[in-house]
């Protein structure tokens, strides 16, 4: 997204932003996204606070080059072309003086904790779902406001939606064939096998765990961004995967796990036994499958089922 003029969006919707956000997706071009989370504030953002903040970007930065959304949330979008580092830092200074002389009249203040930043060409699973909350959010300036941080991801499962295809998009961009294949090459010549458990629920994710007998080296992920992520990092013997995931439905992992691991072990978990649901996942690549509550029968049920293979 190269833009010779900076637009800028007062009242802007997230529907806008998610627009620029598949456009840039679409153009493959790189772009830098800054984000000011003043939704997070303590105290909704005063009308006259907000227009002084407003007037502060139509001055500052009208003659660069980019988008900025200024939501009706109060959060801040900047999606800038390629830039180097100084530039982006130049903006994020500035914008971090204003905050803090209009917010807190010049005190010294931690605005950073406020800001997050994101290169496009290497961050768009992050990124994406900070913007999907951040769109998803009520347009109420005078809503109760959650904190939202760009690490937090049990809060952002909570206002994600599932997008299949973003999956796959993820994928695409992260799967490295020159450095997956000789690690799935590897896998076998393990002196500890790996279990990969992907489930949103922390409590469920424990009691998982501590059904599982034997010498394992155990990993979790609370969503299949996460998920996808260590699997490609870790190429796992086995994987424990919830069919029902804050941000992809749990066969749509599975899809395209296989696809790029033929071998992949996969036990899908759901808390329904229905035989539509049973036939779904062992159809589409999985080699078991549980129903909830987990308990140590049927786990090592599993796992002596995938040591005998």
């Amino acid at each position: 997204m190269i833009v010779h003029i900076m637009r800028i969006f007062e009242d802007a919707v997230g529907s806008e932003i998610l627009s620029e956000f598949e456009e840039n997706r679409r153009t493959k071009t790189s772009c830098f996204c800054l984000l000011f989370h003043l939704s997070n504030l303590d105290a909704p953002l005063e009308a006259r606070n907000r227009e002084l903040i407003q007037n502060f970007i139509k001055n500052e930065f009208s003659d660069s080059s980019g988008l900025i959304f200024i939501m009706n949330t109060s959060d801040i979008i900047f999606f800038l072309p390629q830039m180097n580092a100084r530039a982006i830092e130049k903006i994020k200074i500035n914008m971090s003086y204003c905050l803090s002389d209009i917010l807190y009249g010049s005190k010294s203040t931690d605005i950073e904790q406020y800001i997050s930043q994101y290169d496009l060409g290497t961050c768009y699973a992050e990124c994406y779902l900070i913007l999907k909350a951040l769109a998803e959010k009520p347009q109420n300036t005078e809503q109760t406001h959650s904190n939202i941080k760009n690490n937090d991801d049990t809060q952002l499962n909570k206002v994600t939606k599932k997008d299949p295809m973003f999956l796959q998009f993820v994928l695409n961009k992260s799967y490295n064939k020159d450095i997956f294949v000789p690690l799935l090459r590897s896998r076998p010549n393990r002196s500890k096998k790996i279990i990969l458990i992907i489930e949103d629920q922390v409590f469920s994710q424990k009691i998982l765990r501590n059904c599982i007998v034997g010498n394992y080296i155990v990993e979790s992920a609370e969503n299949a961004i996460m998920g996808l992520r260590m699997y490609l990092k870790l190429v796992p013997d086995i994987v424990f995967l919830d069919w029902h995931l804050p941000d992809i439905n749990g066969i749509e992992f599975l899809k395209q796990i296989t696809k790029i691991d033929s071998g992949a072990y996969i036990v899908m978990s759901t808390a329904n036994n229905t035989s539509n649901c049973v036939n779904a996942a062992l159809s589409n690549g999985a080699k078991g499958y549980i129903t909830k509550p987990y308990n140590k029968e049927k786990i090592n049920k599993n796992l002596y089922a995938f040591e005998k293979r």
